[in-house]
């Protein structure tokens, strides 16, 4: 195997910039209302929540009828 000779360097992270509506139910009062609050000014985006499934929903038919 080969040796590492100096530890990788990775670009450090930036503000998340997109929220969607699941991910701030997770933050704390005082996140929620910056994020809102930046969201509101326009510095940062809301995904748009979709609101109808991509997939027809599943109807189950009886195995037997009584007729």
């Amino acid at each position: 195997m080969r040796k590492k000779s100096e530890p990788e360097v990775y670009a450090p992270v930036g503000p998340k910039e997109c929220w969607h509506q699941y991910g701030l139910q997770a933050l704390r009062p005082e996140q929620f209302v910056a994020v809102v609050n930046s969201i509101i000014r326009g510095e940062s985006d809301l995904l748009p929540a979709r609101r109808t499934s991509r997939h027809k929903p599943i109807t189950f038919a009886p195995l037997f009828s009584k007729d």
